[in-house]
């Protein structure tokens, strides 16, 4: 495979819509990396900063670059907001928060409870979940959270009078914890110099966040029957996220991801994205690229009704290209999107890379350069993650071995 460039500038050369010396393989891995050392070597505990089930402290991003940077592949730093982005914000350390937190059974005794009281000048907000055996929060509620949306009782966000009292929640950090954001900021800056990575930032989220808050039926109803309380507790997430925004632009991230997974049609209309969300996401792109930072979208789906949405938003990175679950076209994309969009993925990673036969990872991982890597644009990533329990570590080299035997630049895409 040809390699006269570093992970950095083959990254920012794809996302610019030019060739590299290889196209870039990404890999996000997930959970623990014990299960994959008898085969990959990988021997750092927490591989990945989202598993709320596992203690991670950013030295393990630092670790993973030396391991992923061994194998090959191209990885980025990622800087976060004080505080963490919104599914592991610590609003505990919000200037002036308080809390107070019970459990308690239901009558027949079979369902284990936790409330969480929020204390704001405004008022109490309050939050009641299941907490199911597989709840990893201990006897804590995150404002954010997936696993919230399953389990709630009662969720965070019910009224016009809560709008009022979640900006208190989403306030300014203590001085302790903002100064702990700027020295790992510095230390990750100075580690994607050294390492020759990309310095990442986020995530943001709008859809996200509002599905954390409300619950996905809610907030259904809610773009219909109320889309006025709906747009107003966005413009107080979007208030929010540029704010923290601005604090990673400082410490010069290069590109921001924003998580979009509750941004699907499978949650809004297209008619809806339209007129609710399309105009807030567009504020929050031109704040990123008016900085000189590139903005990706992760998204899995829905590539074929909104793809003129994100050539009108002008994103510069589409993160999540899956052709099998996703049912992304790879041939209509690279036709809409070349030049204009970089597409990161092109094969699926639960089912082809998990469970596929050396033939099939094979012809995924041709399809995918044959049709999204010619011209440029491209970043080879199987969509979403990789996971020990998933992911065979002989399926993952099946991929590499093929990456790298049709990977270099020019592609040969007959």
């Amino acid at each position: 495979m040809k390699i006269t460039m570093n992970s950095h500038d083959r990254i920012m050369c794809a996302i610019s819509h030019n060739e590299p010396d290889h196209v870039p393989l990404f890999f996000a891995f997930l959970g623990r990396g014990e299960p994959f050392d008898r085969r990959s070597g990988f021997t750092f505990g927490n591989i990945n900063r989202f598993d709320v089930r596992y203690k991670y402290s950013f030295r393990h991003q630092i670790k993973k670059i030396e391991e992923v940077l061994r194998l090959g592949l191209d990885d980025t730093l990622r800087i976060e907001q004080p505080l963490g982005w919104a599914e592991e914000y610590v609003v505990e350390g919000v200037k002036n928060i308080k809390t107070r937190i019970r459990t308690y059974f239901s009558e027949d005794k079979s369902k284990e409870f936790i409330e969480k009281i929020y204390i704001t000048p405004e008022g109490e907000l309050k939050t009641v979940i299941w907490k199911t055996e597989d709840w990893p929060h201990g006897d804590n509620i995150p404002v954010f959270s997936d696993f919230n949306v399953s389990r709630a009782k009662e969720f965070l966000i019910k009224t016009y009078e809560d709008l009022k009292k979640l900006k208190y929640l989403l306030g300014e950090p203590k001085k302790a914890e903002y100064e702990e954001f700027k020295k790992e900021a510095r230390e990750l800056k100075e580690a994607a110099r050294q390492f020759g990575v990309v310095l990442e930032g986020g995530r943001t989220s709008l859809g996200d966040s509002l599905v954390w808050l409300l619950g996905i039926q809610n907030m259904i109803y809610g773009t219909f029957d109320s889309p006025d309380f709906i747009m107003e507790l966005l413009d107080i997430l979007y208030n929010w996220e540029e704010k923290r925004l601005e604090m990673i632009i400082d410490e010069g991230i290069e590109i921001l991801f924003h998580s979009a997974w509750y941004e699907m049609i499978d949650f809004w209309t297209p008619d809806l994205y339209r007129r609710i969300l399309k105009p807030r996401l567009s504020k929050l792109v031109k704040l990123t690229q008016q900085a000189g930072v590139k903005f990706a979208y992760i998204i899995t789906k829905s590539y074929d009704v909104l793809a003129n949405d994100f050539l009108d938003l002008g994103f510069d990175c589409l993160y999540g290209v899956d052709p099998l679950q996703g049912k992304a076209d790879l041939e209509f994309l690279q036709k809409k999107f070349k030049g204009k969009i970089c597409l990161w993925g092109g094969i699926n990673s639960a089912i082809t890379l998990g469970r596929g036969s050396k033939e099939e990872i094979e012809k995924a991982v041709e399809d995918a350069i044959k049709h999204l890597a010619p011209g440029g644009g491209f970043v080879l990533f199987p969509v979403d993650n990789i996971l020990p329990e998933a992911n065979p570590w002989d399926n993952i080299e099946i991929m590499l071995n093929k990456w790298r035997e049709i990977g270099s630049y020019p592609i040969n895409s007959g």
